[in-house]
């Protein structure tokens, strides 16, 4: 189904464009960012994808961010050649304004970041609108999904910070839509098809592990009938083929092999795995790092799963297999956390789309409520009571600096009282957050600080509550805090 034409699609895009713009963030995703960074600027620079051997040996530990070429003595970035290749439409920007481009950091290039970075939230806004619009007839309903995707969950957080986490969520949801338009053709307008293999093909190029949705991204080509047909099996394997040549080009010239993945850090081990056992306890029951305390969405998905199941059978059964595919593969990895982020960002690509179900409650609320049923009634107020907490939350984590929990933890030997420690590996951020924002003016008055205090020689806790009350004065909107 889609949706008849209106103003409420204008006026989405409006209000994401207005808010980002004002909301642009002052600081930059140190880390990971850099190393794709610097790439675009050797592309931008040298024409070529390795950085300088001083500006990759300066950077973390060998093999962490950047990897040398054994064949030719080079360096590369071991992320996704796609990452790179993005970033050069701001840092292109930046150097024809400004005619030089230094690196790591500029003046200016958290606004060029921030800018761009705000044109991907309004595509992904439009990709949401547009794919919640296949499953619902009222254009308001699709406004309120994509709103509460990108306001009320931990997405808003990764469409702030430059980071490669946004860039994953709306090349998933390009695929998806390309893939909804190849269904409701019929499965027979092969450019719709055509179009969502591209779309697979960037995620590969933006993160190795994106190979686990080929064989996923083939069953819509066998869906056009019942019956096997050779040429059926040619158009699924062809892009199959493709992929697997282009990323084992980029890894040949990259790594020096085409087998070579870049990731060869002694920490980037993944040969242990946690038991299957634990994968649904850390995913759905911690506070700190689950999924529903980070994207509140998945709550609602229980409500409306058997109706959404019911209307849109296919769809359900694709939905389930991308979740047991990711979700099992990366829940069992030793780093399923993500770590020095906020909320687990390895699922966040297909969080948005996996929660499709959610729309169809949101449906039965709205029919419930105009035709004045309680319980309904009881529905909507527990979901704007949850909606409204978690988009508090998101701002709160949006408020100071994307990496604010992990620069203010209590330093080693401060921390031996047990409940601080159940402290900082539990509580959520944005709580972390707004509890600290709310005593800034009187920090001892917190009660963990009170306890590392009793932990700490005097100059260490004067050293930390300095730091402390720095971290806490920088905010992270650009226009309103615009950098130290």
């Amino acid at each position: 189904m889609r949706v008849k034409r209106s103003l409420h699609l204008p006026a989405l895009l409006l209000f994401i464009f207005v808010t980002g713009l004002l909301t642009i963030p002052a600081r930059l995703h140190v880390g990971d960012p850099y190393t794709w960074r610097e790439e675009a600027r050797a592309i931008i620079l040298h024409q070529r994808l390795d950085i300088l051997p001083a500006d990759a040996q300066s950077h973390g530990e060998p093999d962490q961010y950047f990897v040398k070429n054994l064949r030719n003595g080079r360096y590369y970035s071991k992320y996704g050649v796609m990452n790179g290749l993005l970033n050069v439409i701001p840092l292109w920007l930046e150097y024809k304004i400004h005619k030089q481009l230094p690196a790591w950091d500029s003046q200016y290039r958290r606004l060029y970041l921030g800018l761009f970075t705000l044109l991907i939230c309004v595509v992904i806004a439009w990709l949401l609108f547009r794919i919640a619009s296949h499953y619902t007839q009222s254009s308001a309903l699709a406004v309120l999904y994509t709103l509460l995707a990108m306001f009320a969950t931990y997405l808003h957080y990764y469409l702030r910070t430059a980071n490669t986490e946004a860039t994953q969520v709306m090349f998933f949801c390009a695929y998806f839509e390309s893939v909804l338009l190849f269904r409701d053709s019929g499965f027979r307008k092969s450019r719709y098809y055509l179009l969502s293999w591209f779309f697979v093909l960037c995620l590969c190029l933006t993160k190795i592990s994106f190979l686990l949705l080929v064989p996923l991204a083939v069953l819509p080509s066998l869906a056009r009938d019942d019956r096997f047909r050779p040429r059926a099996l040619l158009e699924a394997l062809l892009p199959c083929l493709v992929i697997a040549c282009v990323v084992s080009l980029m890894s040949y010239i990259r790594f020096g092999s085409p087998f070579h993945t870049g990731y060869t850090w002694a920490r980037d081990d993944l040969s242990h795995t946690l038991p299957a056992w634990k994968i649904i306890p850390n995913l759905f029951f911690n506070e700190q790092w689950g999924l529903p305390s980070h994207f509140p969405l998945l709550l609602l998905v229980p409500f409306g799963v058997r109706r959404f199941y019911r209307e849109h059978r296919l769809d359900s059964w694709f939905l389930l297999l991308i979740c047991i595919v990711f979700f099992f593969s990366i829940g069992r990895l030793p780093i399923w956390k993500g770590e020095w982020s906020y909320g687990p960002r390895y699922f966040l690509f297909a969080l948005p789309v996996l929660c499709l179900p959610a729309l169809s409650a949101l449906e039965w609320i709205h029919e419930g409520l105009k035709n004045k049923k309680a319980l309904a009634l009881a529905a909507c107020v527990a979901a704007m009571s949850m909606f409204g907490y978690s988009s508090y939350l998101q701002l709160e984590v949006a408020r100071l600096d994307p990496f604010f929990y992990y620069w203010v933890r209590p330093p080693m030997g401060c921390d031996k009282n047990q409940a601080v420690k159940d402290y900082f590996a539990t509580t959520h951020f944005g709580r972390f957050n707004a509890e600290l924002w709310a005593h800034r003016r009187n920090l001892e008055s917190l009660w963990w600080l009170q306890e590392v205090k009793k932990s700490c020689t005097t100059k260490l806790f004067a050293e930390y509550k300095e730091n402390l009350e720095t971290w806490v004065q920088r905010t992270n909107f650009y226009w309103f805090s615009p950098g130290d």
